[in-house]
């Protein structure tokens, strides 16, 4: 059942420094940011001390993972939003990274604690298959979702979960956005996001809803053009990656729906 049972809560999968979950609270929403980073969570515990106190935050220091157990987690020293409990991805930009023990814990314990979310945003470097998959298993399930990458494996898993209707959003133009005015979630705000910031969501969605065959066909097509980017530049990962830049082709957050949501 796709309801979004707290219309007022907002997850937060993957909070980094926190300019996501500025944004949900700017809005009028109660947020539960997940963070595994400790470093990132003492910042974070600073800045929305006021905001933690009144209750409209909650912050989880944990990874969401399949298991509540002690885990190593990988900080990018490259990045550091590209840390992860998954090594490979924790050394993405080869300039290492520092480990460091956090704890474990499942999507469904969090969601049992606090509630389904009308929105999660979920973008915890290649633990996000993880959560969606815990996602699958609950009875009740956020109205809105979405998760940073634009293959068809996450598609399949919203559609089979009974969600019908997707945007695809180009993170590296996320920038440019700003927010809803007359608003269509929460409270109007004046806000401007940062690179890297996930951007508006729900029915404020800066991107067209399509269905599964209209996105899916939209994915054939990119998948073409990188083939053909690829063949022109002899297989040059650096070539490619400049030709992506000056095609202001970025990186990719897929949201999900209901057309039930959107009426």
């Amino acid at each position: 059942m796709i309801t979004g049972a707290d219309r007022e809560l907002v997850y937060d999968l993957g909070m980094h420094d926190g300019q996501d979950t500025d944004f949900y609270l700017k809005k009028g929403f109660r947020v539960v940011a997940i963070e595994a980073n400790p470093a990132l969570v003492a910042e974070a515990r600073q800045r929305f001390a006021h905001a933690i106190s009144d209750g409209r935050l909650t912050i989880v220091d944990r990874a969401v993972a399949s298991t509540d157990a002690e885990l190593e987690f990988y900080v990018n020293l490259s990045n550091s939003k590209w840390s992860s409990i998954h090594e490979e991805w924790g050394n993405r930009g080869r300039k290492g990274f520092d480990k460091v023990a956090v704890k474990g814990i499942r999507l469904q314990d969090v969601m049992a604690e606090h509630g389904v979310p009308y929105y999660m945003k979920i973008d915890i470097e290649g633990a996000d298959g993880t959560a969606l998959e815990q996602l699958a298993g609950m009875t009740v399930k956020p109205a809105f979702v979405s998760v940073e990458g634009g293959w068809m494996k996450y598609l399949n898993m919203f559609a089979a979960m009974g969600y019908d209707r997707f945007a695809l959003v180009n993170q590296a133009l996320v920038s440019e956005t700003r927010p809803a005015d007359p608003p269509r979630e929460g409270r109007a705000v004046d806000h401007s996001f940062p690179m890297g910031a996930s951007g508006p969501f729900g029915r404020e969605v800066a991107a067209p809803w399509w269905t599964y065959d209209e996105i899916s066909a939209d994915r054939r097509a990119f998948q073409k053009l990188m083939e053909q980017i690829g063949r022109e530049a002899g297989g040059d990962p650096a070539k490619i990656q400049a030709e992506r830049e000056r095609r202001k082709l970025g990186w990719y957050d897929v949201h999900a729906t209901t057309q039930a949501a959107l009426a």
